[in-house]
């Protein structure tokens, strides 16, 4: 693609979805439809992106296994459960800048969190706010660690910053004053990028 100066538009967008040298990917994916019938313009590949077309065949190949060799699918199907983890092990180190050893794929963000906090986290007497910036999920599961692990109250143990009114971004001078005035009160702070 050669350096094209922006413009704002349909026209200028779609000429620009014509030239882009990855736009035969979007035919690997199944795209919602509007109330009409259109493709839906799809933003929303951090939450949950587009079903690739190959998903269902590739649910069922593990379906399959699964019924044909029950439990001997962790080590005998055709891409074994036990080690998955190993198949992604490359591309994720080179992904993050990481070494192999480094790295493991598992779970979703929330689960991954959620583990962490559980297993290693050992809260100060004197800190008692979590700071969960960022997604939904992550309120629903500093509220629990809160609570049942540490035995504080979620409604005045959560602290939430949000953006100004009209602003979409927090500014680095208000992550500052809450931190200035919550002192160590703050046990973690989880900021989304």
């Amino acid at each position: 693609m050669t350096d094209t100066r922006f413009q704002t538009g349909e026209d200028f967008a779609s000429d620009m979805d014509r030239r882009d040298p990855l736009a035969h990917f979007c035919d690997r994916f199944h795209f919602p439809k509007t109330k009409t019938g259109d493709h839906c313009i799809y933003l929303c590949g951090h939450s949950l992106g587009l079903q690739p077309k190959t998903a269902t065949s590739l649910v069922e190949q593990e379906l399959h296994a699964w019924a044909q060799l029950g439990v001997e699918g962790h080590f005998h199907a055709a891409n074994p459960w036990m080690p998955y983890h190993r198949q992604l092990t490359l591309q994720t180190a080179a992904l993050v800048g990481g070494e192999p050893i480094e790295v493991v794929v598992m779970n979703s963000l929330t689960v991954n969190l959620h583990l962490m906090m559980a297993s290693f986290y050992r809260q100060p007497h004197s800190a008692t706010k979590f700071w969960p910036s960022g997604a939904p999920s992550l309120r629903s599961i500093c509220g629990p660690i809160a609570n049942s692990f540490h035995g504080f109250d979620p409604a005045s143990s959560l602290l939430e910053l949000t953006p100004r009114d009209g602003e979409l971004c927090l500014r680095d001078e208000d992550i500052e004053s809450l931190i200035d005035c919550e002192g160590d009160a703050i046990a973690l702070i989880l900021l989304a990028a």
